[in-house]
């Protein structure tokens, strides 16, 4: 299963989420993430966070992944 999902690329999720990337080296799916809340019956986006963009130094050092 790891192998298999060290070989997604690019992949869409659907749901609004970014395309998620793993590789052997590095477990991140992708570099940001998408805020949203429920309201009206259905979820609506409230912001995007760029983690790579916003924390440069954690991304590189810290937030290797697993």
């Amino acid at each position: 299963m790891k192998k298999g999902f060290e070989t997604l690329k690019d992949f869409d999720l659907g749901l609004g989420a970014p395309p998620v990337t793993f590789s052997p080296a590095d477990h991140r799916p992708a570099t940001g993430c998408q805020i949203q809340e429920w309201k009206g019956g259905k979820f609506q986006e409230v912001d995007r966070v760029d983690l790579k963009k916003r924390w440069p130094d954690k991304w590189e050092k810290a937030w290797l992944g697993w």
